[in-house]
């Protein structure tokens, strides 16, 4: 199983010229082509894929998966207050998106992650990954690379992305960041003025 997730606002039609339209498009086009990659992806490897739906109750992103993957995905339940979108990534093989914060923190803690910039857009560039990073528009490509990530064992996955996950976020379980900066604090609050 394993996770993918894109922002609420690609869920509904998107109408307009401006800037900001132009961009929701330019975004959109490469999620769909993303969805298209994942749907040929799970149709001939059978595996099983849960989408982490990004708010509570919305019709339009439930309805959008449902049209688009039919019975082909599991659509998770959201539930903010209990953290159900880190829940569902800590028990899934490997975790995807386009651009998501939630998968530069699961990274850090080790999880198997893969940043998908099919469209190639610089907005989305994510080398500092590694292998955890894929940007081509090349569904073999694509295929490839996830059942390279899903076989690698993950002590062997830990050991090749430990260097870019820290970079990306620096994660530690024994000393965390809210920590150390408490520390600082309090070490600079201590010293005589």
């Amino acid at each position: 199983m394993f996770y993918f997730s894109v922002a609420c606002t690609f869920f509904c039609e998107i109408v307009g010229d401006d800037f900001c339209s132009k961009e929701w498009k330019r975004v959109r086009a490469g999620l769909d082509k993303l969805n298209c990659f994942l749907l040929k992806f799970i149709e001939e490897t059978g595996l099983s894929l849960i989408i982490c739906p990004r708010n509570d109750n919305n019709a339009n992103e439930i309805s959008f998966y449902r049209n688009l993957f039919g019975d082909k995905a599991c659509i998770g339940e959201s539930n903010r207050k209990d953290f159900s979108t880190y829940r569902i990534i800590d028990r899934s093989r490997l975790a995807l998106a386009m651009n998501s914060t939630t998968l530069s923190e699961v990274f850090a803690w080790g999880k198997k992650v893969l940043w998908c910039n099919i469209p190639e857009d610089e907005h989305y560039a994510m080398p500092e990954a590694g292998i955890s990073y894929f940007h081509y528009d090349d569904y073999g490509a694509f295929k490839e690379r996830l059942l390279l990530l899903l076989a690698m064992p993950q002590d062997e996955y830990k050991s090749v992305t430990s260097r870019n996950a820290r970079y990306i976020n620096n994660f530690h379980p024994d000393n965390p960041a809210h920590e150390v900066i408490r520390k600082k604090i309090i070490t600079v609050l201590s010293e005589p003025h």
